[in-house]
């Protein structure tokens, strides 16, 4: 008679089991039924000493439980060992408790005589291997591969991996939409806000872009050449910033400026924006940033959990200015000249129902001009303040936008000291 190599189930030979061939055949699929569902329990404190050598009576069962018990003098861990080319599927639990391995706790090792590859099953775990004969391993552990190209995003593609050029991460920055970031560089505008001075260009920047920044969050369109292009709609008095120009019809969503930390870019053409929040959270030190979570909270906004103020923006009134609402919602303004009613211009573009914006109000040290107020300011009891005249004076003009009216609604602090 001969006996299979994997599960030992008995062959028996010519003219063998005359008139009883019922005894090898029932213990066959007796055993065979075994192989499918059976559960055999391992006690490594009644093997003797590591490694463990498994006879098939002990390997035949696919469930395999080794139990927590104190193990033989002169171990800690314990590993077992198929015989030179067995194989087959395995579900082995290691019941010792979970903890630092010792003599209740302990490492189960599951290895071939063969020689190959072995697998160590940690306390308290149960782990599905696989035997060819030489070598134990775990299926489907090789490494699971990328979808798409080197920095996009992998997500959940109907069960597989996808990747897509329209979401990408290159470790600073996040590309969500099907437009690519064409160049970065600073700039700044004049006060007629149709000027854009750029320096330190970083790629290429061409007419038919559209450059964005903090204070131009909506974008604006290039025309011209540089380093002085053209920029429609015109945004006045952009101080100096980090700008990332784009192809047209791109919508930058958001795009927070150095140095209080910040999103290079987060890019998307859709018209929706982002269905979700933007969350900043964490201690980290000013220019840093340690978690963006993008949710489906409705309506997108950006909540911080930490203060974020864009530098005070400083305006000379001459006889006319403009106040920009997305430069900072602290603005200064130093009287060099009288300005009427007719002198005052805020860029629209970008407010927002219930913005808020402070502006310190300085008269001139040697001559005292006067300040008139657009016709969309509205004053408690009706009545405008007027703005003192004492040389140097500090008066503290608090503005709050309303979108349902579109007026302002003003106080005037005077003469601080």
């Amino acid at each position: 008679m001969s006996f299979t190599t994997n599960k030992y189930l008995e062959q028996p030979a010519p003219s063998s089991y005359n008139n009883t061939w019922d005894v090898p055949v029932n213990a066959d699929w007796a055993a065979i039924d075994f192989c499918f569902g059976g559960t055999t329990t391992l006690n490594p404190g009644t093997f003797g000493s590591s490694p463990i050598l498994l006879g098939y009576t002990s390997y035949r069962a696919p469930n395999l439980v080794v139990q927590a018990a104190t193990l033989a003098t002169g171990y800690t861990n314990v590993t077992y060992v198929l015989p030179s080319g067995v194989g087959g599927f395995w579900s082995v639990a290691n019941q010792s408790p979970t903890g630092t391995p010792s003599t209740t706790s302990y490492t189960v090792t599951v290895a071939s005589l063969g020689g190959g590859t072995s697998v160590v099953i940690q306390p308290g775990t149960r782990v599905q291997i696989m035997a060819d004969g030489t070598n134990v391993f775990v299926p489907n552990s090789t490494a699971i591969s990328a979808a798409g190209a080197t920095t996009q995003v992998q997500y959940n593609n109907s069960g597989v991996l996808g990747g897509s050029a329209n979401f990408t991460f290159d470790g600073y920055n996040v590309l969500i939409g099907d437009s690519t970031p064409i160049v970065t560089f600073s700039g700044s505008t004049d006060a007629t806000g149709s000027l854009l001075t750029v320096t330190g260009v970083s790629g290429t920047i061409a007419a038919g872009q559209r450059v964005y920044s903090q204070g131009i969050p909506n974008g604006s369109l290039l025309s011209g050449s540089g380093p002085v292009w053209t920029i429609t709609p015109a945004v006045a008095n952009v101080p100096s910033q980090p700008m990332v120009a784009l192809t047209t019809g791109a919508v930058v969503n958001g795009y927070l400026a150095a140095p209080y930390g910040y999103v290079n870019q987060l890019v998307s053409t859709r018209a929706s924006s982002l269905a979700g929040v933007i969350n900043i959270t964490g201690s980290g030190s000013v220019g840093t940033m340690d978690n963006i979570n993008i949710g489906q909270t409705t309506p997108a906004l950006a909540k911080f959990t930490q203060a974020v103020t864009p530098a005070a923006t400083t305006i000379l009134s001459s006889t006319a200015f403009t106040l920009n609402p997305a430069l900072s919602n602290v603005q200064q303004l130093s009287m060099t000249g009288s300005v009427l009613a007719a002198g005052w211009t805020i860029t629209t573009a970008s407010l927002v129902d219930g913005q808020t914006i402070n502006v310190f109000i300085t008269q001139n040290a040697s001559t005292a001009y006067t300040l008139g107020w657009p016709t969309t300011f509205k004053w408690p009891n009706g009545t405008a303040a007027t703005i003192s005249t004492t040389l140097g004076a500090v008066d503290l003009l608090v503005m709050t936008y309303r979108a349902a009216t579109g007026f302002w609604y003003c106080t005037l602090s005077k003469a601080f000291s």
